[in-house]
């Protein structure tokens, strides 16, 4: 049980009444009228230089420094205009106040009136946890089955911004929070898509040049509208045929593994396609007429491996015919020779 030696709470410093004091009221008033001004403190303003004589009975003030008139000498306390006049209470380390005039929230460090970050119409969070606990490095971080970023009245942008070149604006996925895809501008002002299947190295399938806009599919430099490093395949599911475009600095080759072969090369209006090796035509197809600007090299047969020569219009180079070698034609039936129509023998 505590005996009251004292004459004053210890954290709000109201006024206790003593057991031989007279005019007990007077003293519980004064308590009460304590606790009204401090309890879920609300104040004006806390730049207010002289307390108004004509303030409601009940306004509360912060006095500023360098305050004068009737809040001369009082910096940091709380004016609450009671009885006609202003009361003052010595706020304690903690004490919250709401400031109606700026809308926001300060506390008292134990010297002076501070912001109270994260509240007010202007709220700054030094970190940010949704369902989560975020950290100085991921300062803002959320756990939640979904996010929306929404329009106000039409467009939106979500921006990621870099402070310089060399620095990275980037989106990551992860798996287990270790990386597997990645797009933005890493390094350098080119736009990457990368991918990984460990989270340590990473392998870029586009980039997209800052400049010109040109793409290239691969680790490359774009040098034209679209630039494929190595090779490009296109695959059929339905038949299991592809199409594959294989470039190197010393090989360029198109294969075709659909089951009857084809490999279609089409030219739709009066242009003409042309095959050429070192800058010079070694083909042309051009009005229906195919023009060969180099020699034409027939493929060699001897008589018993001549092939099927059913198929007519084809030819071939002979080289064991009993006439001496020759070039010979089928017929859908038999080769002839293209000198005088005689059946190869």
């Amino acid at each position: 049980m505590r005996f009251f030696a004292l004459t004053n709470s210890d954290n709000l410093a109201l006024p206790f009444i003593l057991s031989s004091q007279a005019q007990k009221h007077i003293t519980h008033n004064e308590a009460l009228l304590a606790l009204d001004a401090i309890v879920q403190l609300s104040v004006i303003s806390k730049n207010v230089p002289e307390g108004p004589v004509d303030a409601q009975v009940g306004a509360r003030y912060i006095v500023p420094e360098n305050a004068s008139g009737n809040f001369a000498n009082q910096t940091g306390k709380i004016a609450a205009f009671q009885d006609g006049i202003y009361q003052f209470y010595t706020p304690q380390i903690g004490w919250l106040t709401y400031i109606s005039e700026e809308n926001t929230y300060q506390y008292f460090d134990g010297s002076d009136w501070q912001d109270l970050q994260g509240l007010g119409s202007e709220a700054v969070f030094l970190t940010l946890g949704v369902n989560t606990s975020a950290d100085l490095t991921n300062r803002f971080s959320m756990s939640s089955d979904a996010s929306l970023f929404n329009h106000d009245g039409n467009s939106h942008q979500l921006k990621i911004n870099k402070a310089q070149v060399s620095d990275t604006a980037s989106l990551l996925f992860q798996t287990g929070f270790s990386g597997r895809a990645e797009f933005g501008i890493a390094g350098d002002d080119q736009f990457r898509i990368k991918t990984s299947q460990d989270g340590t190295t990473f392998q870029t399938a586009l980039i997209a040049d800052a400049a010109t806009g040109f793409v290239a599919i691969g680790d490359i430099a774009p040098s034209a509208t679209l630039t494929v490093s190595n090779n490009m395949k296109v695959e059929d599911p339905a038949s299991n045929a592809s199409l594959d475009a294989n470039v190197s600095a010393a090989m360029a080759e198109i294969t075709s593994t659909a089951a009857n072969g084809d490999l279609t090369i089409r030219q739709n209006g009066d242009g003409s396609i042309i095959f050429q090796t070192n800058d010079e035509d070694i083909l042309r197809l051009q009005d229906g007429v195919i023009t060969a600007h180099m020699p034409v090299q027939l493929k060699s047969h001897s008589l018993l491996n001549l092939p099927d020569a059913t198929m007519p219009g084809r030819m071939i180079y002979v080289t064991d015919s009993a006439f001496g070698s020759c070039i010979a034609f089928s017929d859908g039936a038999q080769w002839r020779r293209s000198e005088d129509r005689s059946i190869v023998s």
